[in-house]
C-alpha cells in the first residue's frame, strides 16, 4: 500500500477515534447493532408448525453467579478480540477495521443474548446490550464517515459512541457486577 497517496488517519484522528474501531466497537460492541439472527429472536412469532405446541417454554435464567460469570468471560472475550484489531493508519483502513470490529462485536452480542439473566438483572443487562447494540450500528457510520474523510463526523460518532460505551459498562459493573475489561475480567 502507498501511504504516500492516502492521507493518514492518524495524525488526523484523535486518539479517542482511532480507539473506536475497538473500544467503541466493543462498545460500538456489543456494540454494534444486532444480527439478524437476534432480530429474529425478536420479532414477534409466528404460528407455530401443527405438530408443535403453540407455547414453548421460556430458557431457564442462570443463577445470578452464574450468569455474572460467563456474561463477563463473554464479553471479556469480545473486548479482548476488539482490543487486538489494528490500529488504523488510514481512512480506508479505519473503514476495513471498523467492518471487522461490527462483526466482532455482532457476533458477542449474539453470544451474550442468548444468555438468560435471572429476573433481578434482566432490565440492567437489557439496557447495557441495547446501549452497545447502538454502538454496533454506529460503527456503519463510522465507515461511511472514513470513506468520506470526514473528521468532524469521525470525532462526533467516536464520542457518542464512547459515552454509550461507558455507560453501558458503568450499568453492568454497579447494576450486575458484571466486567466487560479484556484479559479475563
Amino acid at each position: 500500500m502507498d501511504l504516500g497517496t492516502q492521507t493518514r488517519c492518524t495524525a488526523v484522528l484523535p486518539r479517542p477515534l482511532r480507539r473506536s474501531a475497538a473500544a467503541a466497537a466493543c462498545a460500538i460492541l456489543i456494540g454494534a447493532g444486532c444480527s439478524p439472527g437476534v432480530e429474529a429472536a425478536r420479532a414477534e412469532p409466528t404460528e407455530a408448525p401443527a405438530d408443535t405446541p403453540a407455547e414453548t417454554a421460556a430458557p431457564q435464567a442462570l443463577p445470578r453467579d452464574q450468569f455474572v460469570q460467563r456474561f463477563s468471560e463473554i464479553c471479556s472475550a469480545t473486548t479482548a478480540q476488539l482490543d487486538g484489531l489494528a490500529q488504523p493508519q488510514t481512512y480506508d483502513e479505519l473503514a476495513e477495521l471498523s467492518g471487522s470490529a461490527q462483526a466482532i462485536i455482532n457476533d458477542g452480542v449474539a453470544q451474550l443474548r442468548q444468555l438468560t439473566p435471572p429476573e433481578e438483572l434482566k432490565a440492567t443487562v437489557d439496557s447495557a446490550l441495547g446501549l452497545l447494540e447502538q454502538n454496533g450500528q454506529g460503527l456503519q457510520g463510522v465507515i461511511d464517515a472514513a470513506r468520506a474523510q470526514d473528521d468532524a463526523r469521525l470525532n462526533q460518532l467516536s464520542g457518542e459512541n464512547e459515552s454509550r460505551q461507558a455507560e453501558a459498562f458503568r450499568q453492568l459493573s454497579e447494576g450486575a457486577g458484571i466486567s466487560c475489561s479484556g484479559g479475563g475480567g
